[in-house]
């Protein structure tokens, strides 16, 4: 997949800029592709690091939060990044029941660090996320 741990730790810079570049611009046709090209990027490397889950739900607030994508693709691309850890999980011979750190200080969102660094972090700023996927999920169990 990635040709060593050096790669990959240069790599993940890269794709938090992008991500964070195409979402400053949202749309600029261009930029769809590089942020689904950054999404994609980060459920591969779910894989490999559970981290990256964490960095994926805030990327992906920030993308519902501004309307680029709709909830439904946010969770799709969650979805595969969880799936891709079960998989990591089920031949390493172990379960985690909590597949990520959700208290990622890991800093997502690099314009509002600026001004408030721990609103910039993974945690902080995929909460919203989570709350509105489990509401639609609440939702959707009522209608039924």
């Amino acid at each position: 997949m990635y040709g060593s741990f050096y790669s990959i730790m240069a790599w993940h810079p890269a794709l938090l800029q992008i991500g964070n570049a195409m979402l400053t611009e949202p749309f600029a046709p261009e930029n769809r592709y590089y942020l689904d090209f950054c999404l994609d990027e980060h459920v591969r490397l779910s894989l490999q690091f559970p981290v990256a889950i964490a960095v994926l739900e805030g990327i992906l607030a920030m993308a519902t939060e501004k309307k680029i994508i709709p909830l439904s693709v946010a969770q799709k691309k969650l979805e595969e990044a969880y799936a891709n850890q079960a998989r990591k999980d089920k031949a390493r011979g172990s379960s985690s029941k909590e597949p990520l750190d959700r208290e990622s200080t890991l800093v997502v969102d690099r314009s509002r660090a600026l001004t408030d660094y721990k609103h910039g972090q993974a945690s902080v700023i995929s909460q919203g996320l989570r709350d509105q996927l489990m509401f639609n999920e609440f939702i959707a169990d009522r209608d039924i």
